[in-house]
């Protein structure tokens, strides 16, 4: 949908409203595009998750032969 600079303000709700619905609310002033409303997304959890694991000890340390490994096995 395509409105003006005064529709918007007249019925910004209304048009917050029907962007949260999925629908693009494009704003005009003297026919050119100046701006767009548009639905929120939803956060991408991957962008948060690590490619690579992280180890709680140093690398050299995590590594190391078990000295007291006999009284486990």
């Amino acid at each position: 949908m395509t409105v003006t600079i005064t529709r918007l303000r007249r019925n910004l709700f209304d048009l917050v409203d029907r962007a949260s619905r999925g629908e693009p609310i494009i704003i005009v002033r003297n026919g050119t595009e100046v701006a767009r409303i548009l639905p929120a997304g939803h956060p991408d959890w991957r962008g948060r998750m690590t490619i690579t694991p992280r180890l709680r000890v140093a690398d050299d340390e995590a590594f190391l032969p078990l000295d007291d490994w006999d009284g486990h096995v």
